[in-house]
């Protein structure tokens, strides 16, 4: 036994026993809830996700900016995570527009982690996912707004309207 493994842990086959027809939440953001969710999908149970929205760098940055929206970089992670074939959508949706040629005239990918294309012009540095889930999350706020906070919840108990970036509920 490693010093990681705790000695009151099941063996492997215990979990699929003790996982069978259960639905699992994560509750968080970043690549915690993204590791967890997509080793879920593993065993013989539902997985779920509650997602903080609390993204403040690079391309949700730039899109809470200049659109007003909640980040949407660790919600594009989990629905990656939970989705039948991560490894494809994890490529398509992680996809950063190129920001400057390089002296070849190649376009080189952004930097991963500012979400660079410092510029903020255009999609140079955003992640392909965030540019899909903002006018997603712009539509579904104007039906809240359209049909009233409380009808907005009641049709989909599961799906609750987050708070804005001020805290208020928008």
């Amino acid at each position: 036994m490693t010093r990681f493994q705790s000695s009151t842990a099941p063996p492997d086959g215990e979990w699929l026993l003790r996982l069978g027809g259960r639905r699992v939440v994560t509750i968080g953001g970043g690549t915690g809830p993204f590791a967890l969710l997509s080793r879920l999908k593993a065993y013989p149970c539902t997985p779920a996700a509650i997602v903080s929205m609390a993204d403040s760098g690079g391309s949700s940055r730039r899109l809470m900016d200049e659109f007003g929206q909640l980040p949407f970089g660790d919600l594009r992670q989990a629905l990656v995570a939970l989705s039948r074939k991560g490894v494809l959508w994890r490529e398509v949706f992680g996809f950063r527009f190129p920001s400057a040629p390089d002296a070849a005239g190649l376009l080189l990918p952004a930097p991963a982690g500012n979400g660079a294309g410092s510029s903020g012009v255009g999609v140079a540095g955003h992640s392909l996912g965030n540019l899909i889930l903002t006018p997603v999350g712009a539509e579904t706020q104007a039906r809240c707004h359209r049909s009233g906070v409380s009808s907005c919840a009641r049709r989909s108990p599961r799906a609750r309207r987050p708070c804005g970036p001020s805290g208020a509920r928008t």
